[in-house]
């Protein structure tokens, strides 16, 4: 017996194992999309009333953003971006934000 006449009398089951790895990879991009936009409303909010919540160094700032950002994930979300995922890529938000500021600071 050839791999195609196996392939053909599963081919109810072959479809629906590539249908769900395409739609893993299209979700877990939107996932990490919506995780990344939620962060980074979350970031400037942190720096416009950084006082308000008694925020004073990058590290409080940065803590913040990770605890209080996770849980506000819907359910599917998390499933795609763990919170350690979630804490890299809030850092590479503050490296990219502060890399942006140090190269337009006016002298």
């Amino acid at each position: 017996m050839n791999y195609l006449n196996i392939i053909l009398e599963h081919l109810g089951l072959v479809s629906v194992l590539v249908g769900l790895v395409i739609y893993s990879f299209t979700h877990q991009a939107v996932a990490i999309s919506y995780a990344k936009s939620l962060s980074l409303k979350l970031m400037l909010s942190v720096e416009a009333n950084a006082e308000q919540y008694l925020l004073t160094s990058g590290i409080e700032k940065f803590e913040y953003v990770i605890l209080n950002g996770y849980p506000k994930l819907p359910h599917w979300t998390r499933v795609f971006v763990s919170k350690t995922q979630f804490e890299e890529l809030v850092q590479n938000l503050f490296d990219t934000a502060k890399d942006y500021a140090q190269k337009h600071r006016r002298v």
